[in-house]
């Protein structure tokens, strides 16, 4: 999401696939999506977003026509969100330039190969969520099945993208923004938005049979919320940032309760992953607002979220997006910027020293981040308008540009 904005991406973040994985795999949830302004934005395996403004499909006037009628991987795809189920499947929405809308038309592609090649697949009929009042922007699945894409609405397609049904949540002031969304154990969890503060949803995945928790997170003072889900298995939390790291909620024994989040008093934006049931990792963007200046710390937690232990050495970042930790919990990654542009860093001893991975250039923070596999990761960048897919097969010691056609 945008961190003083609208909720894009977290990230936060693409359903991941193993017990520790994040926005990228269905079972797991890490991804965290941290958008610094109003552009688009999975853990289930997904990824997450940046500190600056997110790529918009506004301004895109050198990207080629396309018909969106036709299931064919269209020419100027611009990736905005990723969701694997396993290390072979994965899904990928996005946009490009299309003569029947201004703003750009959805794609939606499928690889069965960890993502060497993809093919299209049915999109939602629903636009390109550009300033958050209407359509999608972000994606996760299940199974082969049962898929969400939602930011700020929500639809839902049971076979497998073959059709998809538009849901709601509805409230006393109208429809409500679904800000984040994750999928684990056969349960999708969705955080939305209304005028009263962050309702938390759960539905069995393969019905839209949402039920409302009796636990919400209240909104803050700043001009736009965001949540964010992480999911582990049949453990989860949630954090709502609205400039800074307002409240959370943890997810115990199928309920949610009350839950103090890591960062509170930080300053500034946060983003939350898990390795684990028990191992999970904050990355904490300190003194936006409070001061003296702005610097990026990571806390660590190995009992679940009941308490971190921030390490203070700050990481070289000016600003943070989006963190994922390996499902074995020995690699953390941090998305994040700094002079040249967006960068990945990456610790392999609990934040005592980071390795640059990847450079981006005049790229801004990673939109999504996350591991589906101990070895096999992915991100999403923005350059300007246009989004690009990085993947890693070594546990996120090098990372390469999806192409695709």
């Amino acid at each position: 999401m945008d961190r003083d904005g609208r909720s894009p991406a977290p990230s936060q973040g693409a359903a991941l696939l193993g017990a520790g994985c994040v926005a990228l795999l269905a079972a797991c949830s890490s991804a965290t999506t941290h958008h610094p302004t109003p552009t688009p934005a999975p853990p289930s395996p997904s990824l997450s977003a940046a500190p600056t403004a997110p790529s918009s499909p506004t301004a895109t006037a050198a990207l080629p026509v396309t018909s969106p009628t036709a299931l064919v991987v269209p020419s100027g795809f611009s990736p905005e969100s990723v969701t694997f189920i396993s290390s072979q499947t994965g899904w990928v929405l996005g946009w490009y330039r299309c003569a029947e809308a201004s703003s750009g038309c959805l794609a939606l592609l499928r690889t069965v190969d960890a993502g060497h090649t993809w093919t299209a697949v049915r999109p939602p009929p629903a636009p390109v969520a550009i300033d958050y009042s209407k359509g999608v922007r972000q994606v996760r699945f299940a199974d082969q099945r049962n898929g969400w894409a939602f930011g700020p609405d929500l639809w839902a397609t049971h076979d497998g993208a073959a059709h998809w049904t538009h849901e709601g949540f509805a409230t006393s002031a109208g429809n409500a923004e679904v800000s984040s969304l994750e999928t684990s154990g056969g349960v999708v969890h969705a955080a939305v938005i209304g005028p009263s503060g962050v309702q938390l949803y759960s539905s069995p995945v393969a019905t839209d049979s949402w039920s409302a928790s009796a636990t919400t997170i209240a909104l803050g003072a700043g001009p736009v919320p965001q949540a964010q889900i992480v999911l582990h298995g049949s453990v989860g939390w949630a954090i709502e940032v609205d400039r800074t790291v307002v409240g959370g909620a943890r997810l115990s024994n199928g309920r949610w309760v009350s839950w103090q989040p890591p960062c509170s008093s930080a300053g500034g934006f946060a983003a939350l992953a898990a390795g684990t049931a028990t191992q999970l990792v904050a990355a904490c963007v300190e003194g936006t607002y409070t001061g003296p200046a702005q610097t990026v710390h990571v806390s660590f937690s190995s009992d679940g979220g009941a308490s971190f232990r921030r390490v203070d050495t700050a990481l070289p970042l000016t600003d943070a997006g989006a963190v994922t930790m390996s499902p074995s919990a020995s690699t953390v990654i941090v998305g994040g910027g700094n002079q040249q542009g967006a960068v990945l860093l990456a610790s392999y001893n609990a934040g005592a020293s980071w390795t640059t991975v990847y450079r981006g250039g005049n790229s801004i923070v990673p939109d999504e981040l996350g591991f589906t596999t101990t070895t096999q990761g992915v991100a999403i960048v923005s350059s300007g308008n246009t989004g690009h897919l990085l993947m890693t097969y070594d546990g996120g010691r090098h990372w390469q540009a999806v192409t695709f056609g």
